[in-house]
């Protein structure tokens, strides 16, 4: 896939089975600490995600604008120049 620039490749990455058992010791103590359930710390960390999830859509709408109003302009000037 080609990249943009000086842009990093992107890594795509998998969960093995180290982070899964990091994460029950991580939602069993988090439930310990804030006397909840080991289900509730779960559900937490669920709307924590999905809370990152919309961070991570909103930045995008914003850097494509940016890129439209790029274009934009580009394109006008284009135009300015054929003219």
């Amino acid at each position: 896939m080609s990249k943009l620039g000086n842009q990093p490749e992107r890594k795509f990455f998998q969960v093995n089975m180290n982070e899964v058992d990091e994460f029950i010791k991580y939602a069993k103590h988090t439930a310990e600490v804030n006397d909840i359930t080991y289900k509730e710390a779960v559900e937490v960390f669920k709307i924590l995600e999905y809370a990152r999830r919309t961070d991570v859509i909103v930045e995008d709408g914003d850097f494509r604008d940016e890129q439209a109003g790029g274009f934009g302009e580009l394109i006008e000037k284009l135009i300015e120049k054929l003219n």
